[in-house]
């Protein structure tokens, strides 16, 4: 009798559970695989077990409702599993080989098809790469920036034609994939891409402009392979971005190998090149544009290398800042511009103070700076204002409370605080009103033709005036001629710096250049 009892109350407990697998999966598509498996392995013994017992025992017909229904139930279930595994590994395959947010396919999907497809003549890879895009992701927030996206992502599947594919291979790069074209055909959908993404796009009754760089590859004459082209279409879209961004390239051999060679030599020589003492300083005076008399230096990093002679910043920060050399050349920089500062006081050049350096967002975020700061100030003796830090928008607001804490320290310290590039950056002029600042340096391309374009004079003129008007000290970067220099002096500019004005030199001919104004 008991044997019965429990029995019938396990076959009653599968059916309860039947009942509320099948309910929740009606109200929700989801099941309880728990209660599932249990059921199923449930039901298969209750099963075996009645059919035993039929076979030692004159069955009735509860008997055989009651296998019939543990069949029914079981093979429910078991037709269940089958179709909800499959639909589930499609939703698996398909997350795998899509991007969560855009989904479009992704890199692993372009791996497959970089496996799958045999060299065509005719393919095209263009690499889009979104300019400035972590900067809108700090300034916007990364919902908005994922809105962008998606948004983006939308406007350039309205693009796509017949042998056309478009990935996410990165968080800001896209591919597009053109087979059986032709490299004018390839230069014109570069075109529309650039064109496409020019309009704004609304999120959330805000504009947001964003543009992009292209590096166009194209079999056969970019690479023999798929992979070879993606690494050049790669190569091509970062002198897109090094030509201003906002525009295309087409993969050059011999200029790209060039750059990769010279590229993959500084990356080594980087590394002892402040042991061996080939990094420099170079200085740009800054003038009061009333006076015209100078009213500061700027210090610029050059380094003498052995076989390259004299580069630029632009030939060597980028790789600097991707392998972490540039924290251990800023301080380098700042030490040897507080041990100028203190051989100018003792030669009595006093009139070339205060000295700036660049400082960018790496070095900024270390909690070191502060240290060596002070340690630098102390050691040579520097007077209140004799330092000042340019950094830049996108550094300034990356983090706006720990930018207004670091401000407010390095000013405790005796530094001024400059805006370096101010205007390109940042959108929304309110967190002047936030930071503990001094300067605003306005970046070269507000006076770039301003002698000829109204609308340039205008920008600029305001933007003057909104610096005075916060009590900062506004001096515009870029003077190439008299007339800007005019213009600057009809505005009541402060401060000017440029070649027209002054060239950077070294320490030697700006001493030798200086005292002799001095006297």
């Amino acid at each position: 009798m008991f044997f019965y009892l429990l029995y019938y109350a396990t076959v009653s407990a599968c059916v309860v559970f039947a009942i509320i697998i099948l309910l929740q999966w009606l109200f929700t598509q989801k099941v309880d695989f728990i209660r599932h498996r249990f059921v199923i392995y449930t039901i298969t013994i209750l099963i075996i077990l009645q059919t035993v017992h039929l076979l030692y025992k004159a069955p009735t017909r509860i008997d055989f409702i009651a296998l019939m229904s543990l069949l029914i139930i079981h093979l429910s279930i078991l037709y269940y599993r089958y179709t909800h595994q499959s639909v589930n590994q499609d939703m698996y395959d398909f997350m795998t080989m899509h991007d969560h947010l855009t989904q479009l396919p992704n890199r692993q999907y372009l791996n497959q098809y970089l496996y799958k497809q045999a060299p065509k003549k005719n393919i095209a890879f263009l690499h889009i790469n979104l300019d400035r895009f972590k900067l809108i992701n700090n300034v916007f927030g990364h919902q908005q920036a994922d809105i962008l996206l998606n948004l983006i992502a939308q406007r350039l599947n309205t693009l796509m034609q017949e042998k056309t594919l478009l990935f996410r291979i990165a968080g800001d790069e896209l591919l597009f994939v053109i087979e059986d074209h032709h490299t004018q055909h390839t230069e014109q959908w570069a075109e529309k891409i650039i064109k496409a993404l020019s309009r704004p796009f609304k999120i959330e009754d805000k504009n947001i402009y964003i543009t992009c760089s292209i590096g166009i590859a194209i079999s056969p004459q970019h690479g023999k392979t798929l992979q070879e082209l993606l690494i050049h279409a790669d190569t091509a879209m970062s002198q897109a971005k090094k030509q201003g961004r906002n525009n295309y390239h087409l993969y050059n051999p011999q200029l790209c190998y060039d750059i990769e060679h010279l590229n993959q030599q500084i990356l080594n020589d980087l590394y002892t090149a402040h042991q061996n003492q080939q990094l420099v300083l170079h200085y740009q005076a800054k003038f009061d544009v009333s006076t015209l008399h100078i009213s500061g230096i700027e210090a610029l990093l050059r380094w003498q290398h052995p076989q390259h002679g004299l580069l630029y910043p632009k030939d060597f920060i980028n790789i600097a800042e991707k392998t972490g050399n540039i924290i251990p050349m800023t301080y380098w920089v700042l030490e040897e511009s507080c041990r100028q500062v203190q051989l100018w006081r003792q030669q009595g050049l006093e009139h070339l103070l205060p000295i700036s350096i660049n400082i960018s967002g790496l070095v900024f975020e270390q909690k070191k700076l502060l240290h060596y700061t002070e340690l630098f100030i102390q050691r040579y003796q520097l007077q209140k204002h004799d330092l000042m830090f340019e950094i830049t928008e996108s550094t300034a607001m990356k983090n706006l409370q720990l930018s207004q804490k670091k401000c407010r320290k390095l000013q405790q310290l005796g530094v001024k605080i400059s805006i370096d590039d101010f205007g390109v950056g940042y959108s929304n002029f309110m967190y002047l009103k936030e930071l503990c600042i001094d300067e605003l340096k306005i970046d070269r391309q507000f006076i770039h033709n301003i002698e000829y374009i109204e609308k340039n004079r205008i920008i600029l003129k305001h933007m003057i005036d909104l610096a005075q008007q916060l009590d900062l000290i506004a001096t515009v970067e870029g003077v190439e001629n008299q007339v800007q220099l005019d213009i600057l002096k009809q505005f009541n500019c402060p401060k000017a710096q440029g070649f027209f004005l002054a060239k950077p030199m070294p320490i030697d001919k700006l001493e030798q250049t200086f005292k002799k104004t001095a006297e």
